[in-house]
């Protein structure tokens, strides 16, 4: 199959992909994974006193130990015909629940022999398998190579409009093995095209640590998790402001009215709290949700914000939340995705994304991302699960911050009803 009529069946299911994903499934699913390995000629040079295969195979092997025994993983090879076949792009295992002793049994099974290295289209097949895949959620591809494109394509310019039609929902991670300044560059550009990340391994134990990584980023740990599913709230939350005749658990949600109050003035009503700082370096914090908007004022006094809150006292918090107005900064009407921390008792200018303007009066849903990096808090917003919108950064030092939710509303605000769908605590490893 060419070039052309390769891209233009990816092109058909990166859109099944898309069309397949769900509202509610997309944020929470298991990460899928497609890797790719460079069985090119290549890779029969020798490093450190071995062949670079036999070092590959290696730490791969040692990376899938690692990984959770629930992982839904793949795996394409290149290369791994002699002649320089470039052709030579081969499924060894289909996307699915990870077999590990299979799957290191089709990797032990692999020689570097004189193959060509057709990068574009073992990306093509990925995406397009990928795209064909039905479990929603996070999907990856993660390349491992030590070379170049020699096949006539460009794997970048491919990596770039896959990214532009794909956004986050597929990411490409490169691992470079070996490579100098020219291969280093390409390799580097897909990553960057398709929305992931490149780390480069120059040895053995690189190599291993790359990987390791990768895997890493791709595949999340779970420090705590709730879909409100049960008669009761989980023993691992603190209810704080308790105001039982304005909240409850019903069809899988916690619901609350909004009373008024705040956080800044100690006065928030039904604020839900993770029972423990997270003592994690960097950690995600995720929440589906639905607000049932009544007004669109800027006056403060109308205000209604639900959201997720980072809290450790009145005086120091972080709030990430949807509100009716822009408030004090802007004079236009919302909603609006609002991004605030609060240190010493004063609060910051808010960093905030306007989702619509007045209106639709009315239930709306949102999914809000808020991804801590050391000392640095992102905030991120979706409509629908998929397409996020970076609202921006907040720097704030040497703080243990509690997780938890929070809806509130000024003093003349109509009561609006939040349901408060699914939360999420994911541990990262950077």
């Amino acid at each position: 199959m060419s070039i052309v009529r390769q891209f233009a069946k990816t092109a058909l299911l990166i859109g099944a992909l898309m069309l397949a994903q769900g509202f509610t499934g997309q944020a929470w699913a298991k990460a899928s994974i497609m890797f790719i390995l460079d069985v090119s000629g290549s890779m029969a040079a020798k490093l450190e006193g071995q062949r670079k295969i036999v070092l590959a195979k290696k730490a791969f092997n040692e990376m899938l130990d690692g990984l959770p025994a629930d992982t839904h993983a793949g795996l394409y090879v290149y290369g791994h015909y002699g002649n320089r076949d470039c052709d030579a792009v081969e499924k060894k295992l289909p996307l699915g629940v990870i077999d590990k002793p299979r799957m290191r049994g089709e990797v032990d099974k692999l020689k570097a022999l004189h193959g060509a290295t057709p990068l574009t289209r073992s990306l093509m097949a990925a995406v397009g398998f990928l795209g064909d895949y039905k479990q929603p959620g996070q999907k990856s591809i993660v390349l491992l190579s030590d070379g170049e494109e020699n096949c006539g394509g460009d794997p970048v310019a491919f990596a770039n409009k896959a990214g532009k039609m794909l956004g986050d929902l597929v990411k490409i991670y490169v691992v470079g093995f070996d490579v100098g300044d020219k291969e280093r560059a390409q390799l580097e550009g897909v990553a960057k095209a398709g929305h992931g990340a490149y780390f480069d391994a120059a040895n053995a134990a690189e190599l291993t640590a790359a990987l390791n990584k990768v895997t890493a980023q791709v595949v999340k740990t779970l420090i705590f998790e709730d879909d409100f599913d049960t008669a009761k709230l989980k023993p691992d939350w603190t209810l704080v402001g308790d105001a039982p005749d304005s909240r409850t658990l019903a069809d899988g949600n916690f619901v609350l009215v909004t009373e008024p109050g705040a956080p800044e003035a100690d006065k928030a009503q039904n604020m839900l709290l993770y029972k423990a700082p997270i003592a994690e370096k960097n950690y995600d914090v995720s929440l589906a949700m639905s607000i049932d908007i009544q007004s669109y004022r800027s006056d403060k006094a109308y205000w209604t914000r639900s959201g997720i809150i980072l809290h450790q006292s009145k005086d120091v918090l972080v709030s990430l939340h949807v509100a009716n107005a822009g408030g004090a900064y802007q004079s236009s009407t919302g909603p609006w995705a609002i991004f605030t921390k609060r240190t010493s008792g004063k609060t910051s200018k808010p960093l905030q994304v306007q989702l619509g303007r007045s209106g639709p009066v009315g239930e709306l849903g949102f999914h809000l991302r808020l991804e801590k990096r050391g000392f640095k808090y992102t905030g991120f917003v979706s409509l629908d699960g998929e397409k996020w919108s970076k609202i921006g950064t907040h720097a704030l030092l040497g703080k243990k911050l509690t997780p938890g939710l929070i809806a509130y509303r000024g003093d003349k605000a109509v009561e609006a009803v939040t349901e408060f769908d699914r939360f999420e605590i994911q541990k990262v490893t950077k």
